[in-house]
């Protein structure tokens, strides 16, 4: 065999530069790599918060609408409450004659100039005013009309209280009422 000049000392010397080689490339390839990592894990962080906080307004305001749509009927009812003054009378005198209909009682009349005592327990709340009229039937009725008539009254919408009443039986088994004193809140 013929020799070549490489010898086992110049072989080792070729192996270690290598492998320093290898080292310097896997150090090197990892210190950039980390460079670019740690540049994009800034860059996120950075943008992250604004578009946590910009996903959570989305959230917070996708509830809040939902919120809304899911109570708009008690809000509705809400406002039904209450009549607006300058029109109440016309509205208490057309639910009430629609409520002796359904009754079975003759239609009665109304007198909006009465004045309730001011002794009683309401809280006032501002912007509230309270309405107060007579109801008067002026025949005796059945009792169950009347009791019909005052469940229609009770749960009304717009809300009409009734605060007063006086009834008597007459010969017939039919019932007197005097006059119904009642109530409605305007705004």
């Amino acid at each position: 065999m013929k020799n070549t000049g490489f010898k086992a000392s110049s072989f080792r010397i070729i192996l270690v530069f290598i492998l320093a080689l290898n080292v310097f490339i896997i150090v090197g390839g990892f210190y950039l790599s980390y460079q670019k990592l740690n540049d994009y894990a800034s860059k996120v962080y950075s943008i992250a918060p604004t578009a946590f906080s910009d996903n959570e307004q989305d959230t917070i305001t996708k509830k809040l609408k939902e919120e809304a749509d899911n109570n708009r009927s008690i809000s509705d009812k809400a406002n039904n409450v209450i009549l607006v003054e300058q029109n109440y009378q016309g509205q208490v005198i057309i639910d009430l004659n629609k409520y002796a209909s359904l009754s079975g009682i003759p239609l009665p009349t109304y007198n909006f100039n009465a004045t309730e005592s001011t002794t009683s327990s309401i809280p006032s709340i501002q912007g509230i005013n309270i309405k107060s009229f007579i109801i008067t039937i002026n025949e005796p009725i059945e009792y169950s009309s009347l009791i019909k008539f005052l469940k229609y009254i009770e749960t009304n919408r717009p809300v009409i209280q009734i605060t007063g009443i006086n009834i008597s039986r007459d010969s017939n088994n039919k019932v007197l009422v005097n006059p119904i004193n009642a109530r409605v809140y305007t705004k």
